[in-house]
């Protein structure tokens, strides 16, 4: 892939140092070639050239000055060389420190959705008052949307009509708008910061990202992906870094499993290997 091949032509510290080794030894061997060559010995002739062809001392030592400006020009590309790795990794760590604070932000969204149910409380006089019966929070609160969703769809005369089950999955996103319209906004803001922003292995953070989400999130962003807001945008996402791939299907009667599967790309699934039966 693109990004793949990027990351393969950029510098590393490593690949530094060892052009730096490089040139102290170039440096080094020319210096102890003059200074033999100074002494008396004939080098060059004892390497098997002719030492009539050969450079005199002073000739020789002169040719110094182009091994020097060779050496400068390497030590000047070294420098930026070196500026490059720094601005990388500064990058990066502006890049982690987003990333984490989005993840932050992410797990305090999730923490403050809450549900209440209430209960009719019949009094002797034939009045009702309602009563909180049941207060959920958190990932608790995805179960029971997501509880609901499967009563509803249950409830269809025709189960595996898409048009149906798109407005009953749109009946409840606008029940619970308030919540899920930010938790998605949220969640589709942190891949797309990967994409956007990571200097390095973007799959690495999608890989953490992913982890975050809880079963009942990942079913609710599947159909979000297929029938709702900002679908569009999302998809894209979902099939680069296979946001899906930890969804945990039932093998028989799965009615959201068979949804997501039949209308979403494989890719949206990431490695998954056990799939639903789809009828």
């Amino acid at each position: 892939m693109r990004r793949n091949e990027e990351r393969q032509l950029r510098l590393s510290r490593r690949d530094i140092l060892y052009g730096v080794a490089a040139v102290v030894v170039i440096w080094l061997a020319w210096t102890v070639a003059i200074l033999v060559h100074a002494s008396g010995v004939n080098l060059i002739g004892w390497l098997g050239f002719n030492p009539e062809k050969t450079l005199d001392s002073n000739e020789f030592g002169d040719s110094f000055g182009s091994l020097s400006a060779l050496m400068a020009t390497l030590a000047a590309a070294g420098v930026l060389a070196t500026l490059y790795v720094q601005g990388r990794e500064q990058r990066s760590q502006i890049f982690e420190n987003n990333f984490y604070q989005l993840l932050s932000q992410f797990r305090m969204t999730i923490q403050e959705i809450r549900i209440d149910q209430y209960d009719l409380e019949l009094f002797e006089d034939g009045s009702e008052r309602s009563k909180l019966a049941q207060t959920y929070l958190g990932r608790d609160a995805f179960e029971v949307m997501v509880d609901e969703l499967n009563d509803a769809v249950a409830e269809l005369w025709r189960p595996w009509d898409l048009v149906a089950i798109r407005y009953t999955y749109l009946a409840l996103f606008t029940k619970y708008h308030s919540d899920l319209s930010l938790y998605f906004r949220t969640s589709y803001h942190i891949f797309k910061t990967i994409a956007d922003k990571c200097p390095d292995d973007e799959y690495f953070y999608a890989r953490l990202a992913r982890a975050q989400l809880s079963n009942s999130e990942l079913i609710l962003l599947g159909y979000n992906c297929i029938f709702g807001e900002g679908r569009h945008r999302y998809i894209h996402y979902l099939r680069e870094y296979g946001i899906l791939n930890n969804i945990v299907f039932l093998l028989e009667n799965d009615q959201h499993g068979q949804v997501l599967y039949r209308c979403l790309d494989r890719r949206c699934f990431g490695d998954l290997i056990v799939a639903p039966v789809v009828r």
